[in-house]
């Protein structure tokens, strides 16, 4: 089977950003390929960028979204495969095609 790497937006709680990377898996294994979601990490892998979220994620664990979390971490390690922090000269080996979707790649932010 032909492999697909997805790079799109995925590390997120947002339910219609994981709903979208599910469909793109879907059409793909219709179509007879093997799709993995590639990542890279964090949003912009700075310092600033990390205690920023990790305040944000623990006032929303305060607020109640622990459940939420849960359920789409699950969600995620369940449907959606990933190649977590891949070099390039691997992405040209391991993929036969990538695709790559989702107005949040394009985000500066």
């Amino acid at each position: 089977m032909k492999q697909v790497g997805i790079y799109t937006f995925i590390n997120t709680e947002n339910y219609g950003a994981l709903l979208q990377a599910c469909a793109i898996s879907h059409l793909c294994k219709k179509n007879g390929y093997a799709p993995t979601f590639i990542t890279h990490g964090n949003a912009s892998g700075t310092i600033k960028w990390n205690i920023k979220h990790d305040i944000w994620q623990n006032i929303r664990l305060l607020l109640g979204y622990k459940q939420r979390l849960r359920s789409t971490r699950k969600f995620k390690n369940t449907y959606l495969p990933c190649d977590i922090n891949p070099d390039n000269e691997s992405i040209n080996i391991k993929y036969d095609k990538l695709i790559t979707g989702s107005d949040q790649v394009w985000n500066p932010d």
